[in-house]
């Protein structure tokens, strides 16, 4: 797939999708756990941090455009810290992603197929992974560009059919109450995942802007 078939508009559907899924599927609930009324704090320093690591990151990409860093880390860390460094994301990135495939199970049984057994959740997810694998990323942004509407008509809809259940006076709270021990850990989450979508929006839309 070309990269420059991406246009801006599914990139920014795309990314749009993963944030909101994320966060409100996944984090929501720790965040607020973890940081109550500083939670929303919590999400702006995260944002913040997550902005802060990618710049580094690009601008170190950009110094050697035609090597990855798995070639030329052991010039920056010695190669005695770069083996273990690439061992390390590796299981990091293998736990994340069965935390997450675990994780999406849930959610799945629990709010839209339920009683369904988990084999089977299993097995639809694979078969995106080989719609994906077959038909390119390309069918990713095109997939995200078809349900963003209905994401957002949802998310619009939502608020308002539960609006008798909210607790207004919360929102005092969250305005006059602020504590940065408190919005540390939300900051300490939400700051992986900002940094990691913009890496990847950096990835495609460097392309896309320049044709």
């Amino acid at each position: 797939m070309e990269l420059q078939s991406v246009t801006q508009s599914q990139l920014f559907k795309l990314f749009a999708l993963h944030l909101f899924s994320t966060m409100i599927a996944f984090m929501v609930g720790i965040m607020l756990q973890s940081s109550g009324y500083n939670a929303p704090l919590g999400v702006l320093c995260g944002a913040l941090l997550g902005l802060a690591f990618s710049y580094f990151a690009f601008k170190l990409g950009l110094r050697r455009p035609d090597r990855f860093f798995i070639e030329y880390g052991q010039e920056i860390v010695g190669r005695w810290l770069h083996y273990p460094l690439l061992l390390f994301i590796a299981v990091s990135n293998l736990l994340i992603a069965i935390i997450n495939f675990w994780e999406l199970q849930d959610v799945m049984i629990q709010f839209y197929l339920v009683s369904t057994p988990p084999w089977a959740i299993a097995a639809l997810c694979g078969l995106c992974i080989a719609y994906t694998v077959r038909f390119g990323v390309k069918s990713v942004f095109r997939a995200a560009e078809g349900l963003f509407f209905f994401s957002l008509l949802s998310f619009l809809l939502i608020p308002i059919l539960v609006s008798e259940n909210f607790n207004w006076f919360s929102i005092r709270g969250i305005a006059t109450y602020f504590s940065v021990r408190e919005a540390w850990s939300s900051a300490y989450y939400t700051s992986s995942v900002f940094g990691g979508d913009v890496v990847c929006a950096a990835y495609f839309s460097v392309p896309v802007f320049a044709g």
